[in-house]
């Protein structure tokens, strides 16, 4: 819809003037130029907000496709494939010939947009109080424009190369694999049976301090519409040991008891490190936070702490959202991600590699709501969704007051808001391909303050997640058309 209504703008700059031969008053075209876009802009966000706000937007459109590159999401890269060649590149000019209506560097993304710094917010509703006070990221990227990939398998040759970097890091010796195909399973409503639906390799190897390892390749067959090849790898513990309860859950940058500040930036340099000796060149952290592990042994009760680093793609210059099922509980999102633990010493305790996408069809410079319009949006989603006696806030109310308590409000916590990909599933069932969308992710948490009825006046907080965790992925928004990314 919003690409309906707005269309891509031509820039008066320096570039266009000696591409064109205009020598006249630049800096006073511009100043006009902007005095109307900003007219237009105000005009227009009006527009946009009544129409995603009251109608929805379908946002149906196909987006335009200006090249037919493909971007590997995977492991081996053989140089930044992430972003596009453009005209000028050829000798080494990694700027590239400027294109009239592209500016350089953020200039493009963030006038269209125009979001500040900060996301500051105070708003109070029935059962709902929403605070912000977050940093807003925009990439540093010419354009975000939507697109599709396929889910391929990992390959041998990257398989062997993580069995390499850990054998040349950590001294781990391995031993001899065993392959075997998947088991097949029936075709839906019939008797036929697949003829494969993938391989599974496995080896076992020891460091030299006597750990033991485990590593596991999978591979899944061409009948399986959305593949998602693993290599995954696990410090075995023989003890006999069981989980004795779900582990605690971290916040980002919060400190480990008797852990000094730095340790978590430490393991994070260690993680990135090994990812890159793999080969996973277009990768970068998206999170660390610690995790507290609990355990019981012939009566015996015990907690184990580690760190985890998790690693999203990046695409054309934007990075990719981590996919997890967001505090709401909707939006699945798929998609390759990393996850590397390491324990309190620095051992690696798992490393697992889940996915990999090949990225089509993307196009460039597509309209992207400005920032006004995308946290009203979330303002009044958060409104509708814990009002009491609507269906979210129906659930909120089931979900969040336990037994004995009465539901008093819920407290949305925006901690930061990124601009960023997502691969989701397309509406279309019959499509074999994800969609690349850009959107804006608000990151924080969900927190419900319920009075003890057995006790007056006394009240207790809880986080919103079942396993207790601290913050995450609150709300999705399509970048551009405004909808809202949910099941």
């Amino acid at each position: 819809m919003a690409g309906d209504l707005f269309t891509k703008r031509l820039h008066f700059d320096e570039d266009f003037a000696v591409q064109t031969g205009y020598n006249g008053p630049i800096k006073e075209k511009r100043s006009e130029e902007t005095v109307k876009r900003k007219e237009k802009r105000s005009l227009l966000l009006t527009m946009v907000l009544a129409a995603v706000l009251l109608g929805g937007c379908g946002g149906t459109e196909e987006p335009k496709v200006i090249g037919e590159k493909t971007d590997v999401v995977s492991g081996q890269q053989t140089g930044n494939n992430s972003q596009e060649r453009v005209p000028g590149t050829e000798n080494g000019d990694t700027e590239g010939e400027q294109i009239p209506g592209q500016d350089r560097g953020q200039e493009q993304i963030q006038e269209q947009v125009q979001a500040p710094e900060y996301y500051k917010a105070e708003l109070k509703g029935d059962g709902l109080l929403l605070s912000a006070d977050a940093l807003v990221t925009v990439p540093d990227v010419r354009a975000a424009g939507s697109g599709t990939s396929g889910s391929v398998n990992f390959t041998n040759e990257e398989y062997s190369a993580v069995k390499k970097a850990l054998e040349d890091q950590m001294g781990i010796k391995w031993g001899e694999e065993h392959s075997e195909s998947l088991q097949p399973v029936p075709l839906e409503g019939t008797e036929e049976l697949l003829k494969q639906t993938g391989t599974s390799t496995t080896a076992r190897g020891i460091s030299p301090s006597e750990d033991e390892y485990m590593i596991s390749y999978q591979t899944m067959g061409e009948e399986i519409t959305f593949p998602t090849s693993i290599i995954w790898v696990t410090k075995t513990e023989n003890d006999g040991r069981s989980t004795s309860r779900p582990a605690r859950i971290f916040g980002t940058g919060e400190t480990m008891e008797g852990q000094p500040e730095e340790k978590g930036t430490q393991l994070e340099e260690k993680a990135e490190a090994l990812i890159r000796a793999i080969g996973f060149k277009d990768y970068q952290i998206c999170r660390g936070r610690w995790r507290e592990s609990y355990y019981e042994l012939r009566g015996r009760s015990w907690s184990e702490n580690d760190y985890c680093v998790s690693f999203t793609p990046v695409v054309k210059g934007i990075s990719c959202t981590r996919p997890e099922v967001s505090l709401l509980g909707n939006s699945y999102i798929k998609g390759p991600y990393i996850d590397v633990f390491y324990g309190e010493d620095g051992t690696l305790n798992q490393l697992k590699i889940i996915g990999k996408e090949e990225v089509k069809e993307v196009g460039g410079g597509e309209f992207l709501l400005p920032f006004e319009a995308v946290h009203q949006l979330f303002e009044q989603y958060c409104k509708d969704y814990f009002t009491p006696g609507s269906s979210g806030g129906a659930a909120a109310q089931t979900s969040m007051a336990g037994e004995g308590t009465t539901m008093e409000e819920v407290y949305v916590n925006v901690k930061s808001v990124k601009l960023e990909y997502v691969f989701s599933l397309p509406k279309d069932d019959t499509k074999e391909e994800l969609e690349l969308i850009p959107v804006w992710n608000f990151y924080g948490s969900l927190e419900k303050t319920p009075f003890l009825t057995s006790t007056e006046g006394s009240r207790e907080t809880v986080y919103w997640t079942a396993r207790q965790e601290p913050e995450g992925r609150i709300l999705s928004i399509r970048a551009d058309d405004g909808q809202i990314l949910a099941d």
